[in-house]
């Protein structure tokens, strides 16, 4: 119930009432995978980088093998205009989980954000192999 109410609140641009929020709801559900994800792209969305990181970071020991926390944090990364770093973590989350095209996709993006064309068609050919 928390959580849901965190996200209307955040929905309608309440932000420090969502983080009261969800601050709340992670005291209930420390450990609960799907939640810790959810609350990091919400820290990433608002800019508190570090407490989406240590979040992020809470889901991956969860969950080592959820693709969810290493696919949103990538993402978030990149669209904060951290082409590195998003690549660095769709590689370690290939490495560390069954492989996902959204992931290849990931990384062909940020090799996009940068200009290396012929890198980011190689990331492209190994997600369309996948399929």
């Amino acid at each position: 119930v928390l959580q849901a109410r965190g996200v209307e609140a955040f929905n309608a641009g309440r932000v420090a009432e969502a983080e009261t929020l969800f601050a709340e709801s992670l005291a209930l559900l420390p450990f609960h995978y799907g939640h810790l994800v959810e609350v990091a792209q919400v820290k990433a969305l608002i800019g508190k980088w570090g407490e989406a990181e240590e979040l992020f970071v809470r889901a991956i020991r969860v969950r080592p093998g959820g693709a969810p926390a290493y696919t949103f944090w990538s993402a978030r990364l990149l669209a904060g205009g951290q082409p590195d770093a998003a690549r660095r973590i769709a590689a370690a989350g290939l490495g560390r989980v069954e492989p996902t095209t959204r992931l290849w996709a990931l990384i062909a993006d940020s090799w996009e954000a940068e200009g290396q064309t012929a890198e980011s068609l190689r990331a492209r050919a190994a997600a369309g192999r996948m399929d």
